[in-house]
């Protein structure tokens, strides 16, 4: 994560605290949080990108943990991404287009997701479609939120 707001803060589950960024670009943790980690055996688990090779890597992870109340989604297009799933275990898999028009259409079908690993994104440092980029990466992220 880069953060370059002086004086931002933000809460890390990873550190389980808040963490206030000084004007130095320091890090100070505030105060330790109250966070209950989710039991992934609860509900289901959405990973975006999980055709890709972290997004794979963490299905074969979670599969390993004997889970697989997994929807997947990715944008498979014309490339062989999909040799990445044929081994692991998961629910459903939705391309990208479809699971942003179910969660706008219907986003109750979506409540049993309790945990979301969002790994899906434009990543090419050659793209240079900056209104692709924003669609694909920036506002795809807020609508799962």
């Amino acid at each position: 994560m880069i953060i370059n707001q002086a004086n931002a803060t933000f809460r890390s589950c990873a550190f389980n605290k808040e963490i206030q960024v000084e004007a130095d670009g320091s890090l100070q943790f505030i105060k330790k949080l109250d966070i209950e980690m989710n039991d992934l055996s609860k509900g289901k688990i959405l990973v975006t990108g999980g055709a890709g090779l972290i997004g794979s890597a963490l299905i074969w992870e979670l599969n390993r943990r004997g889970l697989n109340n997994i929807l997947v989604t990715d944008f498979l297009r014309e490339n062989e991404k999909w040799k990445n799933l044929v081994a692991l275990r998961f629910l459903d898999y939705l391309e990208g287009d479809e699971l942003a028009r179910r969660i706008h259409q219907q986003p109750a079908q979506f409540a049993d997701v309790k945990a979301v690993f969002h790994l899906g994104a434009c990543s090419a440092t050659t793209e240079t479609d900056a209104s692709y980029l924003i669609r694909n990466n920036f506002e795809y992220t807020k609508m799962l939120a």
